[in-house]
């Protein structure tokens, strides 16, 4: 039964399966362009440290086609994008014996139970509503379907359907409004069905609401078991990985000739490559229980490639354009084994001849209560030749200012830390938002542009082994985020572009392209830790300014809230469970600090008498300098507090210390031993002493 536009279902399939070489866009299917999803046991290891697969740097040969008419006629400025509610509205209702039945405005028909009252046109459903299709309904062969429908809230569907002679149930997410949702069997490539059963409909947020499936269409969507797909313009060949998500896995810049270096993406493991990724609460609800990663839980964590044992997410719908692609997926958890995500991930790659341009979308289903996290926009990671970081730290953006190197990434993340090592805050009004992984001796690199961020990090993972490979376990990392609280049902929206060449050309293209996106939706539901022009000092914090908030870095999340608190003009530090942590960075300022130069540190700080009688008076520093680059035991020292409710300032003595050596790293304060949650600590300023 075919209710929906035929243009657009032509144009689908075709463009899929096709490369039209006359008018310079190609699209084409690679066996050996990614990386095979490993199953092999993997646990203890962090993100992007799985066994190494097997090289395949070099794509195997490609099966080029000739395009349809359709293709070529497709606005080559014009991205893909999920198809369009066009179907018409309006049911003819009969009830009788609770059930009604339904024939839509195209001549569908099916049974509807389950509904607590019919409004018009719509049925009033809280629990679950089901739909029924007579035998025989949809006995094409199809992998692909169509609803049409409105919903005044979002749902939790379930379509049973037959393969292979018997019913099988999937499950999928219906967000609010007039919507067209397209959904893929599972294992789309592969499987085709025949014959949809029943769709059972619930509201996701058990919230009362009415609901009209208005239309129902399915397909044949082709699709090969190719584990990348291509998209191309004259300079730039960007490869897609179906076996992870969709993900970036492959980037090359024709114009490069530098000697063996062809793609610029690691894409050693599904915690690599360039891809969405969110994190969300460390508590268990609903369905979620925190997952595992090396010793320690891990936070809700939807990654678009898969979880941590290479498993790739789910693809849900695919659209293809004119140098194009849409794709809405449904991603794996990191911390856990094939545990879906509640939330929807969606993307649009396009290339022309001078950048790459990704749009992504992240809906929430999950009604879970978020707290306030560093959102990646996106996960960057390259092949670690590209070991040295560019970006602008000026207040004077898109004038040709200086830019900030770091020529020299000593720093790297561990089997015990996550997260990348340096970071910078940009700066009030600075909307120069890029940054770049380059190479000095090659003068070329690769760099991304993300309008509407607050921070930029870089780290690298076996700094020692510096290749081209991209599957090999060494890799470059650049990321760009803001504080975000993830919020269900609320669409968080952005966009990013890339681009290669020297830093100056790639800064050039940022700056021609300044304006392509707001990402205004990065303002819903976010913290501003954008700073003020001039640096702040890290030798003598002053926390009675806000801006200065930004100084805390790495905190412990599972232990830890803070925020400036304008009555006392101070930082509160609110413990929520045990060791409650933050660190104090002092990696890649313009003037490094030496521990010699300093012979402690004091803290002015305030302790409410209201804190539990656990609360302890005592707190520990954890020094890192020289090659310590993070918290390393033994090399601490505590200090003691009053309990008062008034400010002191309490003096800790490094000088006698033999680690207190070296340039100084970090300092990691543990601020209260013992906690019950809701004790807090207030600090107006923390300074080293000369």
């Amino acid at each position: 039964m075919k209710l929906f536009d035929s243009a657009r279902r032509i144009l689908l399939v075709c463009a899929l399966l096709v490369t039209a070489l006359c008018v310079g866009v190609m699209l084409t299917a690679c066996e050996g362009g990614g990386t095979p999803a490993d199953t092999s046991d993997t646990s203890g290891e962090i993100p992007g440290t799985a066994a190494d697969p097997a090289d395949t740097d070099a794509p195997a040969a490609e099966n080029d086609t000739e395009a349809e008419t359709e293709a070529e006629t497709e606005d080559p400025f014009k991205p893909a994008a999920k198809e369009t509610a066009d179907f018409d509205t309006g049911l003819e209702i009969t009830e009788a014996n609770g059930k009604a039945s339904v024939r839509t405005a195209s001549g569908l028909t099916y049974t509807a139970a389950g509904y607590a009252s019919l409004r018009g046109d719509k049925f009033v459903v809280k629990d679950d509503f089901t739909v029924t299709f007579e035998d025989g309904a949809f006995a094409e062969a199809f992998n692909r379907m169509r609803i049409g429908y409105y919903s005044a809230q979002p749902m939790h569907i379930f379509v049973t359907y037959l393969l292979d002679g018997e019913e099988k149930t999937e499950d999928y997410y219906l967000e609010s409004g007039k919507q067209l949702f397209c959904g893929l069997i599972d294992g789309f490539e592969k499987k085709t069905a025949a014959g949809i059963r029943t769709i059972r409909m619930t509201p996701c947020n058990g919230k009362e609401g009415q609901l009209a499936l208005y239309a129902l269409d399915t397909e044949i969507l082709e699709f090969t078991a190719a584990k990348t797909y291509y998209i191309e313009s004259g300079r730039y060949k960007l490869g897609l990985s179906t076996t992870w998500g969709m993900t970036i896995n492959y980037l090359e810049d024709k114009t490069c000739d530098i000697k063996n270096l062809r793609n610029l993406i690691n894409m050693h493991d599904s915690g690599r490559l360039v891809q969405q990724s969110y994190y969300g609460t460390y508590e268990a609800q609903g369905d979620f229980t925190p997952g595992r990663v090396g010793n320690e839980d891990w936070m809700y964590n939807p990654v678009q490639a898969g979880d941590l044992k290479n498993h790739g997410s789910r693809i849900i719908d695919i659209v293809v354009g004119y140098r194009s692609l849409y794709v809405k997926l449904q991603p794996y958890d990191w911390g856990q084994v094939l545990w879906l995500c509640p939330a929807y991930m969606e993307n649009v790659y396009t290339v022309d001849d001078e950048k790459v341009r990704v749009d992504n979308r992240y809906v929430e289903f999950s009604n879970y209560e978020n707290p306030f996290c560093g959102q990646e926009l996106p996960a960057f990671y390259t092949v670690s030749w590209l070991n040295e970081f560019a970006w602008y730290d000026g207040d004077k953006p898109w004038t040709d200012d200086k830019i900030s190197y770091n020529t020299d990434i000593e720093m790297v993340w561990t089997e015990t830390e996550h997260l990348p090592n340096f970071g910078s805050y940009t700066k009030i009004d600075n909307t120069e938002t890029w940054c770049a992984l380059f190479s000095r001796e090659d003068n070329y690199g690769i760099g991304m542009f993300v309008p509407n961020v607050d921070y930029r990090s870089v780290g690298v993972y076996h700094p020692a082994d510096r290749t081209k490979k991209p599957n090999d376990n060494s890799c470059s990392y650049m990321g760009a985020s803001r504080v975000i609280k993830l919020k269900s049902y609320e669409p968080l929206e952005y966009s990013y572009l890339i681009a290669c060449g020297t830093v100056e050309d790639i800064r050039a293209t940022f700056k021609a392209n300044k304006d392509f996106a707001a990402n205004e939706s990065l303002n819903n539901n976010a913290t501003d830790r954008r700073v003020p022009g001039s640096s702040i000092d890290m030798k003598n914090i002053d926390f009675s300014d806000p801006a200065n908030i930004v100084c805390i870095s790495q905190p412990n999340h599972n232990s830890v809230e803070y925020a400036y608190d304008e009555e006392e003009k101070a930082v509160r530090l609110t413990a929520t469970a045990a060791d409650p942590y933050f660190s104090l960075s002092f990696m890649n300022l313009e003037e490094l600090i030496y521990a010699d130069e300093y012979s402690g540190i004091e803290i002015e700080y305030m302790i409410p008498t209201t804190n539990s009688n656990l609360s302890g008076t005592g707190f520990e520093l954890f020094l890192s300098c020289g090659t310590d680059v993070e918290a390393v035991g033994g090399k601490a020292i505590k200090g003691y507090y009053q309990i008062d409710d008034l400010y002191h300032t309490v003096t800790v003595d490094f000088s006698k210390l033999p680690f207190w050596d070296g340039k100084i790293n970090k300092i990691r304060w543990d601020y209260l031993n013992e906690v019950q949650p809701g004790d807090t600590v207030y600090v107006k300023a923390i300074r080293l002493i000369p």
